[in-house]
């Protein structure tokens, strides 16, 4: 009997150790020691984090100034709406492109022209490998949900 006490008595011990640890909360960001990871599990990190924060649409838009960006590298792959107004001196050529040798060939699979002192709106899809380039100007994306209704 004094035997099965004292195991007893071990046995809750333990089980309130255990439950000391970290008090049935998980890891937040601070908890995380990112200085040992590698460069390449980090830069992993940081792809897969920016792709979660598109498909929650926790990030709303972002504004683009003129020049070259890899879908999957500068910015995740996903569906956006694209918002341009061309200044009044100069229009924006838009253009996407499956990968660097299209964009050598000038095989783009999507064109757009915003005349200077216009704007325009449209909806795209970006997949991961693909490149878009933009002359001048800025452009605004914004997550796309697909319609929703009220």
């Amino acid at each position: 009997m004094k035997k099965a006490f004292i195991l007893f008595v071990i046995a809750l011990a333990l089980l309130s150790l255990a439950g000391c640890g970290n008090s049935g909360k998980s890891d937040t960001a601070n908890d995380v020691d990112l200085s040992k990871l590698s460069d390449e599990d980090l830069i992993s990190l940081n792809e897969s984090v920016q792709q979660e924060i598109v498909n929650r649409n926790i990030e709303k838009s972002v504004t683009l100034v003129h020049g070259s960006y890899y879908v999957g590298k500068d910015i995740p792959a996903g569906a956006y709406t694209f918002f341009a107004k061309a200044s009044s001196e100069d229009s924006i050529v838009f253009y996407v492109y499956a990968d660097d040798a299209h964009m050598a060939n000038l095989d783009s699979r999507y064109y757009e022209y915003v005349y200077a002192g216009e704007d325009n709106t449209w909806a795209l899809t970006l997949n991961d490998g693909e490149l878009f380039t933009f002359d001048s100007g800025e452009i605004t994306l914004t997550v796309s949900a697909g319609i929703t209704f009220k």
